[in-house]
């Protein structure tokens, strides 16, 4: 019953307040995915972590150092250093703090922490008893929604992640590189002949015979790990920024031009 008015408190916080499951399957803490469900949204201020808990409040203070691993890992995940952390507890114990974890207990019409009503409208009346067939199937369709808005949110971050805004010259850079280091690994000519073929900047080859398509294709060869791991770093890093300032047209046309300056310097000289 514990875990449906889990599921009855995640589906309220997602569809009110845009709060978002956060998946922790892997964590490997003690808990059960039935027991705890983590609700993260990132744009609160006030609390961007809430975590829902089937234990009581009293059992989870003999489970605090799991607890704090959960913690730190959810942590971890979002790149947050330190923020205002809220545990509910499906049951109907006294709230108390537990480690700078403000614990709330929360159940069918009642909440021991009024003030949450101010900061989320509704909250202390979200939780119903299953008891009925109409009851059972709402909370169904309340479950299918909170799934449906998932997949919903998972969609708009994939279009935002392959928007025309987001620096998609950078991936494809970073994609060429990752590809050439793959062939000139894994072609059978050796790794010598593998760069020339790929179009390193050999000078005989660029100078002599006109090659000149190397002093660009040569920005993507890498023939060891170390300086793969510093270009996609060093590609990543300002290539975003670049991108996100000067658009994706300036930013091909810079970034080439440079490679290409540097490659004929070193081709001639």
């Amino acid at each position: 019953m514990e875990s449906y008015k889990s599921l009855q408190l995640a589906v309220f916080l997602s569809t009110r307040f845009n709060y978002r499951l956060l998946s922790i399957d892997n964590f490997n803490t003690g808990f059960s995915r039935d027991e705890r469900l983590f609700m993260v949204n990132k744009d609160r201020q006030d609390y961007p972590i809430i975590r829902i808990s089937a234990y009581t409040i009293d059992q989870q203070y003999q489970e605090m150092d799991l607890i704090n691993n959960e913690y730190a890992k959810v942590m971890n995940i979002l790149k947050i250093k330190d923020c205002k952390t809220l545990n509910f507890s499906i049951s109907k114990d006294e709230t108390f703090d537990l480690s700078g974890f403000h614990c709330v207990a929360i159940n069918s019409n009642f909440i021991s922490d009024e003030s949450l009503n101010t900061t989320f409208p509704g909250i202390s009346s979200c939780i119903y008893d299953v008891e009925t067939k109409d009851q059972f199937m709402d909370m169904r369709k309340s479950m299918n929604e909170l799934s449906r808005l998932e997949k919903e949110r998972n969609k708009m971050t994939f279009k935002k992640i392959f928007s025309r805004n987001a620096p998609y010259v950078t991936y494809i850079f970073i994609g060429l590189t990752l590809l050439s280091y793959i062939l000139v690994n894994v072609l059978p000519f050796g790794t010598f002949m593998n760069t020339l073929i790929l179009g390193a900047n050999y000078k005989t080859l660029t100078v002599a015979n006109h090659e000149i398509y190397r002093v660009i294709t040569t920005n993507f060869i890498n023939t060891d790990i170390v300086s793969l791991i510093l270009d996609l770093f060093v590609v990543f890093i300002f290539g975003t920024s670049m991108e996100t300032r000067f658009g994706h047209l300036k930013f091909a046309i810079l970034f080439l031009l440079g490679g290409i300056y540097g490659n004929l310097l070193w081709a001639i000289f």
